[in-house]
């Protein structure tokens, strides 16, 4: 079923989300996870997270919500991220930090080069994973060869 293999509806038709976990510094991919294409992105990365505690944890407008930012200070983590326009109390955002982002924008750019990543050629919610899996180790693997030079 739809639900088993990570596939939602959005405006483009049946898609799925992949949500990364990303270290800035090294630009490294430390965790990749599944979801549907309507699920928020908030509930994917309380996932994908799991029990990292006392980092520095950057996203976009889509991160700002209260179960978050409590979440993450639960843990011990700085949230740098956006606040949203309709927001009453809007929390302040450390511009230098955010910055970064662009990190995990660049790693999301190489993750779709690879063409069965970018156009979900496999059908299964277990393939399509180790794909991306695949795809992130090769990655990886490339950015360890670039610091050894």
């Amino acid at each position: 079923g739809k639900k088993e293999e990570d596939l939602g509806r959005s405006r483009g038709g049946l898609t799925t989300k992949i949500g990364a976990c990303v270290d800035a510094v090294s630009q490294k991919i430390l965790n990749v996870t599944l979801a549907p294409g309507q699920r928020n992105d908030c509930v994917i990365a309380l996932a994908m997270l799991g029990d990292i505690e006392g980092v520095t944890v950057i996203g976009d407008r889509a991160f700002d919500t209260d179960k978050f930012r409590s979440e993450m200070a639960r843990r011990g983590c700085t949230t740098i991220v956006p606040p949203k326009t309709n927001r009453r109390k809007p929390a302040n955002l450390n511009r230098e930090k955010y910055r970064w982002r662009h990190v995990i924008e660049n790693v999301f750019s190489r993750l779709k080069d690879f063409v069965r990543v970018t156009l979900r050629k496999d059908k299964t919610n277990v393939s399509y994973l180790g794909f991306v899996h695949l795809a992130a180790a090769i990655l990886n693997y490339r950015q360890n060869c670039r610091l050894c030079w």
